[in-house]
């Protein structure tokens, strides 16, 4: 068995094309600059050793016709022209083979049949059909892109049979240009970093559009570095990313072994990171987390579902004193606020069987902590632009306390409060307050991440309140303090002559846990009507599909002067 080399040009004869017709071996085959060597349909040339076609000034060709097929055991090298043709390359080695040089080689069809694996030290395309026999492909640093009319990979895949794609490498599926729904394409990725891990990702595209588009993929085999803090999560993450591809519609499965897992498997929901937060999808799955209508391309992974924190200040009109520049906490002092919270939805409400508020949360304590002054409600929602009318699309909703000096937070009267559900999380995001017997509010600016865990928001200054003149107003003047309207005693989103009339009248002397008892100080007495309710008849809360005021407030008041 000899070695092939063919020249070009000097004092040798220059071979231009050399047509196989039947099986033939080499021990190795070097094509020169300027020359061709072309396998042609139905020939299989064996190379012992290696390929090598090179390029000093005139590139040199490899054509493999379809129906041909060139295999060798040992390394290829191109640094001559790009595509090989139609046929088939094998990489059937003992020894572990590389695919290297300057050029991006275009195999027409590519097969990995060597159980101690080929490396990829060089972009590479493959055009038709790519089959795993036998070892894997590391691709390391280097893309290994199925062209339009790569079809999906051939062979039975796990930790000896996959492409290692755990470094900064990407397996890319390009696709013709047009609205439709692709097939679901398998990429059959996994990770070495000691222990070979077979951890593939599906994409199932819907109606999305292509132009000159590209799906790319990678793994690590480590914990995300921004994955938040949680008892049960994945070390391992995969990037998505996308070139070309419009009005992405599209379901994702990630498959993960045992071994990724700290924690309870079964706790483990879909996450994607969109800086700098995360987003919840769906509950794991056996050993494989799903994704469903996904719009974006970035990082996944897997941890216990998120609870996002809230850190919000707001005031209530009714128990506020300016003298401190706090809230009173009469009613926690006096042991009125209940243990379990205000916002049941079946419950009548002086009349209002469905309350705005639709909570259905059972939440409770033992105690009510400290420096409480009451329990609130908290909505988040998203718009589908930053329009008041829009925000109307609750994405969840939680209870907690407010304190005295404005924090909302958890059940413990220490912790933020924290949200869970939301998914997914927008750039239209919005914050709603409620309060049993104050006017609900939304806030005006959108209420954006931290990038440290938290989502802040401060309801205290006019500026962050959605229309002042309904839900808040200007309660403390040094400093400036903005607060909820007090008198929403029946909850209906408006301060009208029934929280006067049948709220308040119906309480009227009595102490406790009133609605009526606009200041909060545990009393119904003449101060809740005559100086809290009637200073701010005729308003009411602006919550877009919480029942917000519609009324003519001129005439309203009227009726009220009139009245009163």
């Amino acid at each position: 068995m000899k070695k092939l080399t063919l020249l070009a040009g000097g004092m040798m004869v220059v071979i231009a094309l050399i047509a196989y017709s039947t099986s033939t071996a080499f021990a190795d085959i070097v094509i020169k600059s300027g020359s061709t060597m072309k396998v042609s349909n139905g020939t299989s040339v064996v190379v012992t050793a290696d390929v090598t076609i090179e390029n000093t000034g005139t590139a040199g060709t490899l054509t493999i016709a379809g129906g041909g097929s060139l295999s060798l055991n040992g390394d290829f090298t191109n640094d001559g022209t790009a595509d090989l043709g139609d046929g088939d390359v094998v990489f059937e080695g003992t020894a572990a083979q590389s695919i290297a040089g300057t050029t991006t080689s275009e195999f027409g069809g590519l097969e990995i049949d060597n159980s101690a694996g080929v490396s990829l030290a060089v972009d590479a395309q493959v055009d038709g059909t790519m089959t795993l026999t036998d070892g894997v492909l590391d691709i390391d640093a280097s893309n290994l892109t199925f062209g339009t009319a790569g079809t999906a990979v051939a062979g039975s895949f796990d930790a000896t049979h996959m492409i290692l794609a755990d470094n900064t490498g990407q397996v890319r599926k390009a696709f013709a240009d047009g609205t439709y729904d692709p097939a679901t394409f398998l990429f059959p990725i996994g990770s070495n970093d000691g222990t070979a891990e077979y951890t593939p990702v599906e994409i199932d595209f819907s109606t999305s559009t292509f132009l000159s588009g590209s799906a790319s993929v990678n793994v690590t085999s480590s914990t995300h570095s921004d994955i938040p803090t949680a008892p049960d999560f994945l070390q391992r993450y995969w990037s998505l990313s996308s070139s070309g591809i419009t009005n992405i519609d599209c379901d994702l499965s990630f498959t993960f072994v045992d071994a990724d897992v700290t924690g309870i498997k079964a706790n483990l929901y879909t996450l994607q990171y969109v800086s700098p937060s995360w987003i919840n999808y769906d509950i794991v799955s056996g050993n494989i987390l799903t994704a469903s209508n996904v719009s974006s391309f970035s990082d996944w992974s897997g941890a216990s579902e998120l609870k996002y924190g809230f850190d919000l200040k707001v005031f209530l009109e009714g128990p506020y004193q300016s003298a401190s520049d706090e809230m009173g906490d009469n009613l926690n002092l006096a042991g009125y606020i209940p243990l379990s919270h205000p916002f049941n939805p079946t419950l009548p409400y002086f009349g209002n069987p469905s309350p705005r508020w639709l909570y259905s949360g059972t939440e409770s304590v033992g105690s009510v902590p400290a420096d409480v002054v009451d329990w609130v409600q908290v909505q988040v929602r998203h718009a589908s632009s930053p329009d008041l009318a829009d925000r109307t699309t609750i994405l969840a909703s939680a209870v907690g306390f407010l304190k005295k000096d404005g924090s909302v937070t958890g059940l413990d009267g220490t912790s933020k409060l924290t949200i869970d559900g939301i998914s997914p999380i927008s750039d239209n995001m919005y914050v709603v307050i409620y309060h049993r017997n104050h006017a609900g509010i939304i806030s005006n600016n959108l209420v954006a991440f931290d990038g440290i865990g938290e989502f802040p928001y401060d309801f205290t200054s006019s500026g962050q309140i959605y229309l002042e003149s309904f839900g808040a107003k200007q309660i403390d003047t040094s400093p400036v303090v903005w607060g909820l309207l007090t008198g929403d005693g029946d909850a209906d989103g408006n301060i009208f002559t029934t929280d006067a009339d049948v709220v308040w009248f119906s309480e009227s002397g009595s102490s406790g846990y009133r609605s009526g008892d606009y200041d909060m100080d545990g009393n119904v007495f003449t101060t809740d009507k005559d100086f809290y309710w009637f200073s701010n008849s005729g308003s009411g809360g602006q919550t877009p599909g919480g029942k917000a005021n519609s009324g003519n407030n001129e005439f309203i008041m009227s009726q009220i002067n009139e009245k009163y």
